[in-house]
């Protein structure tokens, strides 16, 4: 199991990172189909995260600007701006073993096709965790998961895109 969730995590960061890249440069930036998104993700986690679960937690926040597709200044993460990040992405050292910790991202222009991988895994021997994700799409809550208890038995493994 704990191999399948490093190759599923691979695959989403890998999917995330390269989302945004073109294979030309001399290709025109893609038109995007929308006028974008405001977006607001907070994720939080309570509980012991053992250090060694770092490859078991792997979030990734994606995007791209929807007036300008050549800025890669989208995020702000617990509202510090992060400059030249188009992705964000996380793992288990985010989330200090026995302390609640919330991220919160938004984005400091309107995203195109803005996109959330989130893995959260535990093995057997390791103590169960809990986390919340929120998703708030143009003000709308579109996706509310709390108080999802994280264990060896139950994993929480999602891709979101709102279009």
């Amino acid at each position: 199991m704990k191999k399948a969730l490093l190759w599923i995590n691979l695959v989403v960061l890998g999917l995330l990172i390269f989302s945004g890249c073109s294979s030309k440069k001399s290709d025109p930036p893609p038109t995007p189909s929308t006028k974008g998104h405001t977006v607001k993700f907070t994720v939080t986690v309570i509980g012991s995260v053992a250090a060694s679960n770092a490859g078991l937690i792997n979030l990734g926040f994606g995007g791209g600007d929807a007036t300008n597709p050549q800025n890669s200044t989208i995020w702000k993460l617990n509202s510090v701006v992060q400059n030249n990040e188009s992705n964000l992405v996380f793992n288990a050292t985010t989330f200090p073993q026995g302390k609640t910790t919330t991220i919160t991202i938004e984005s400091v222009v309107p995203i195109f096709e803005p996109v959330a991988g989130l893995t959260f895994g535990n093995v057997s021997g390791f103590t169960p965790y809990t986390i919340s994700f929120k998703a708030e799409i143009d003000g709308q809550v579109k996706t509310d998961d709390e108080n999802i208890s994280i264990t060896a038995a139950n994993e929480y493994i999602h891709t979101y895109s709102y279009q």
